[in-house]
């Protein structure tokens, strides 16, 4: 019983990760010249760009499953909460900005 169960989160991890593989294969391959343009529009910080945005889509889906909850959010992400926090000023993520009071 126990390894069914721990049978169904790993079943759905793959799922996922197979699910964000084929639309990110999609993405760049039926859009092949509007990613050969965003390419050239970022030479050089296309790479950087895309991480961004993919971490953007992360951190702020993780908080909001999480309800704003960083340390709970950061343990999820693997990362650290001082390092979500960082992520969460340089990608301008208004809504989840930790203030000291």
């Amino acid at each position: 019983m126990e390894h069914m169960e721990q049978a169904a989160p790993m079943e759905a991890q793959t799922k996922t990760l197979e699910l964000i593989d084929r639309h990110l294969g999609a993405l760049i391959n039926e859009n092949s010249l509007l990613f050969q343009q965003f390419l050239e529009q970022h030479e050089g910080t296309a790479r950087n760009k895309l991480f961004d945005a993919v971490d953007r889509l992360l951190i702020d889906g993780a908080l909001k499953i999480n309800k704003g909850h960083q340390t709970d959010t950061a343990e999820k992400l693997g990362m650290n909460r001082g390092t979500l926090r960082k992520r969460i000023t340089d990608l301008d993520l208004t809504g989840w900005r930790w203030t000291r009071v």
